[in-house]
Order: structure tokens, then C-alpha cells, then sequence
């Protein structure tokens, strides 16, 4: 009886150094391309949550003038009276409801016409003392780059917000 020996060849599973160098370099090219994006991407989130903030303070502001019904009055922190970029408080007359804090230092508040800058009086019925102000809010440090924020107040009272401002 003759005895049938197999052999079998073992096979190596892994990588080589070169397929290594090779990968790590093109990871590498992929992330020196795409990092200029992520940077674009985080500034203009931060932008829109300023300008969450911002548009949820005037709707706040409008909904306590309807409940209260009286004069609710959003304004820049005392001191800076058309420097919105240091922060606003809510009030009714003199009693403050909530204040916010300043904005990031590349947030700059803008608009055309500088004197609707004051201070923004819902009343009552929740229309807007002022009519029809445009508010923008530019990102200094990538101007254009984000389809920065244009927010529109009627005379109404009604706040919206919308991608297309240009700022300078």
C-alpha cells in the first residue's frame, strides 16, 4: 500500500511596504485636497448658526410681544448701539428677557442702510416697528465663499431667511 503524502504551500496574507507607501501617499493627496473644503464647510456652519441664533431672537421677540401684548424691543448690548457683532439683548421696556453674547470675531453685521440698525420693536400684534429691513451677517475671513445670510423683517413682523446676500 503505497502512502500519498500532499503538500501544501502556505500563502502569505498582508501588505508589502511598497503597497503601503504607495496608499499612505494617495490617502495623503486625497486629505491636502479636501482639507481646504472642511475648513470652507465648518466656517460656513458656523456663520448659519449665528444666523439661527440671530433670526430665533427676533421670532422670540415677536412671539412675547403677541403674548404680552405690548412693545418688545431687540437691541445691540447697551453701549454699542449699532454694533449688533458684540451681542443683543430682548426686553420689554426696561426689564431684559434674554441677552446673547458676542458673535465670533470674523461675524459682521451689515446692511444698506445703517440707521435701520437701531433697535428692532416688535409690537402688540406682532408687526415690526420698522418696514422692511434687510439684515446681513458677513463671514470677514471668506467673504463670498458661503452664500452668506440675508435676513428680512417686515413690516409685518415676519423674519425670514435666505442664502443671498453679498457682502462686502
Amino acid at each position: 500500500m503505497k502512502s500519498s503524502i500532499t503538500y501544501t504551500m502556505k500563502t502569505h496574507s498582508g501588505l508589502t511596504l511598497i503597497e503601503l507607501l504607495v496608499t499612505l501617499a494617495v490617502l495623503s493627496i486625497l486629505i491636502a485636497v479636501a482639507a481646504p473644503n472642511f475648513t470652507n464647510i465648518s466656517s460656513g456652519n458656523k456663520l448659519t448658526a449665528e444666523v439661527n441664533g440671530f433670526v430665533g431672537a427676533l421670532a422670540y421677540a415677536r412671539s412675547e410681544a403677541v403674548t404680552r401684548n405690548t412693545t418688545v424691543t431687540v437691541a445691540a448690548v447697551p453701549g454699542t448701539p449699532t454694533k449688533w457683532e458684540n451681542g443683543w439683548t430682548i426686553k420689554v421696556g426696561t426689564v431684559p428677557l434674554r441677552e446673547s453674547g458676542a458673535m465670533p470675531p470674523n461675524v459682521v453685521v451689515t446692511n444698506s442702510n445703517p440707521t435701520s440698525l437701531t433697535p428692532i420693536d416688535f409690537r402688540g400684534d406682532g408687526s415690526s416697528a420698522l418696514n422692511n429691513i434687510s439684515i446681513k451677517l458677513c463671514d470677514v475671513n471668506n467673504p463670498g465663499a458661503n452664500k452668506e445670510p440675508n435676513i428680512d423683517i417686515s413690516s409685518t413682523g415676519r423674519t425670514t431667511s435666505s442664502p443671498n446676500a453679498t457682502c462686502p
